[in-house]
């Protein structure tokens, strides 16, 4: 059930899946520093209202199919494009990113319509599932994929303009298999395809994973070993400050067994201004060596 004379539930339906879809990414996003957090949420604000009013204008002008083939350029690429303006990461990463939300969020508004329909639900029934769906992704992504994500984000600085073109093919092919020739909904068989693509680009995600996951341990395993090569150094440092300590206590020793050999020497003989004699030039020659070190 697609409820298509229902404008103000489609409207509504699409501001969920938009609000969602930011969610998500904003879950796997590190956001820079905003002075003025006002500024922040004008941008999100001005977006929301933007998502809004295109749709409304679309699906009143054109129909609601229409819209469905451009929605990724009035609803997806907003979101994108917000998240630039609120995150220092570079331009590629959040295009992988978003994309792969987009992605994700696609599966989940095509796989609620699709369980609405079968329940025989009605326009709020589709609401409610949809926001319980989009609630369970968030806490998903926040709980379990954000610290893996920022993980390889921080240490993975090549290789993502390449990996978000993946996502952005399974976009445009999800969007061309569930939309043409007619809805999904219509055709069994567009169904069935929708899923087994969506098996595809699991497959596939599994595959990008590997790859992060296999560049990401290289990367870890080199800064361990330019740490471990610091720290070798560090410890080479302090082995010769101990080498030239020990130096220096064994002259020291051996001065100090000279004046006290001596000073026995001159105490035996009783001669008591010797001894404050040599002690005297002992303490001078003593700060000579000494400012000779500094």
């Amino acid at each position: 059930m697609l409820f298509e004379d229902n404008l103000v539930f489609l409207v509504l339906k699409f501001l969920i899946i938009f609000a969602g879809t930011v969610a998500m990414m904003a879950s796997t996003t590190r956001f820079k520093t905003v002075r003025k957090k006002a500024v922040g949420v004008a941008v999100i604000s001005g977006c929301a209202v933007f998502v809004v009013l295109s749709t409304f204008l679309i699906i009143y002008c054109f129909g609601y199919e229409s819209f469905l083939r451009v929605f990724i350029l009035t609803v997806s690429c907003p979101a994108v494009l917000l998240f630039c303006k609120l995150s220092d990461e570079p331009f590629s990463k959040l295009v992988f990113m978003g994309a792969t939300h987009i992605l994700v969020s696609l599966y989940i508004a095509a796989t609620v319509t699709l369980i609405n329909t079968a329940l025989h639900g009605n326009e709020l029934s589709d609401i409610l599932l949809r926001l319980l769906s989009y609630f369970l992704a968030v806490l998903f992504d926040f709980y379990f994929v954000r610290r893996i994500w920022l993980d390889f984000v921080g240490i993975i600085k090549k290789g993502w303009g390449v990996l978000s073109l993946i996502p952005c093919a399974f976009i445009v092919l999800s969007v061309t298999t569930a939309l043409y020739p007619e809805h999904y909904t219509k055709r069994v068989l567009s169904v069935i395809t929708l899923y087994l693509l969506g098996a595809v680009i699991i497959a596939v995600y599994f595959s990008i994973g590997s790859y992060l996951s296999l560049q990401y341990r290289r990367l870890q395993s080199k800064q361990n070993e330019e740490i471990m090569e610091l720290q070798l150094e560090n410890i080479k440092k302090e082995n010769a400050d101990i080498e030239a300590l020990e130096k220096q206590t064994k002259i020291i020793r051996h001065d100090l067994r000279h004046v006290l050999s001596t000073v026995a020497a001159l105490a035996e003989s009783g001669d008591t201004q010797a001894i404050l004699d040599f002690v005297d030039n002992a303490a001078e020659m003593s700060d000579e060596k000494g400012k000779k070190r500094e």
